[in-house]
C-alpha cells in the first residue's frame, strides 16, 4: 500500500506541470518587398513561412509484465524527443500545425523507476525512432508506433523494442504497449503505458 501510494503521488506531480507550452521566436519574418520600385498602392507582403522546433518531455506510467517473474511490476518514467517542421504561413497555430506536419521524431526515455515483488529498482533507459500518422484533421485521432534499442541500467543487458500508441492529439497523451527482449537472461516483457499530456518547447524562426 506504501509504495502505491508514492506511485500515485508521484504521477500526480508528474501531470501537474504537464501540458504546458513554452514558445520562443526569433525575428519577425520581414516579407518579400523589391524597394528598387515605388509601388502605386499598397500591396501585402508575401509571406516567406517560418521554420520551427518542438522540444517535447512527457511523463510515464505503466504495468510491466516480465518473463522474469521478479522484474514485473509498476513503474514511472519519462520521455523527451524533437520534432523539427515547416509552415507556410508565420505565427499561425505553430504548435498545432507544427504537429500535424510531423510524421517521424526521435525520442530517448527512461522507466526511472520500478516497484516490483524483489523491492524497489531502476527501470531501463530507451531510444526510438517514431512514426506518427493523423487518422483525422490536425492529429485528432493518431496513432503512433516506435522502434528502437533498450537497456537495463542495473545488469546491463538490453535489446531491441517496439512501441504502439494511440491518442486524440499528440499534447493529450497517449496509451501504449511496448513489447522489449533483453539478451542478458532476463528476456522479455510487455508493458502497458499511459502519456501523460507532454511539456512542449517551441521556438519558431522565419525562413
Amino acid at each position: 500500500m506504501r509504495a502505491l501510494l508514492r506511485v500515485v503521488a508521484c504521477a500526480a506531480v508528474a501531470v501537474a506541470p504537464s501540458a504546458c507550452v513554452l514558445h520562443t521566436h526569433g525575428a519577425n519574418a520581414p516579407g518579400h518587398v523589391d524597394l528598387s520600385q515605388r509601388p502605386m498602392a499598397k500591396t501585402p507582403a508575401e509571406d516567406p513561412g517560418e521554420r520551427g522546433l518542438h522540444v517535447h518531455v512527457a511523463p510515464l506510467l505503466g504495468a510491466v509484465g516480465s518473463e522474469t517473474k521478479s522484474a514485473s511490476g509498476i513503474s514511472m518514467g519519462f520521455e523527451a524527443g524533437i520534432e523539427p517542421f515547416s509552415l507556410p504561413e508565420s505565427h499561425k497555430d505553430a504548435l498545432f500545425e507544427g504537429l500535424a506536419h510531423v510524421r517521424f521524431r526521435p525520442v530517448v526515455g527512461w522507466m526511472a523507476y520500478r516497484e516490483t515483488r524483489s523491492g524497489e529498482t531502476f527501470g531501463p533507459l530507451y531510444a526510438e525512432l517514431q512514426w506518427l500518422q493523423p487518422i483525422g484533421p490536425l492529429l485528432f485521432g493518431y496513432v503512433q508506433v516506435g522502434a528502437g534499442a533498450t537497456v537495463n541500467p542495473v545488469v546491463g543487458g538490453g535489446g531491441p523494442e517496439t512501441t504502439l500508441c494511440a491518442g486524440f492529439h499528440p499534447l493529450l497523451g497517449a496509451v501504449c504497449g511496448r513489447a522489449a527482449y533483453f539478451a542478458d537472461g532476463q528476456g522479455g516483457e510487455l508493458t502497458l503505458l499511459v502519456s501523460f499530456p507532454p511539456f512542449y518547447f517551441e521556438h519558431l524562426w522565419r525562413k
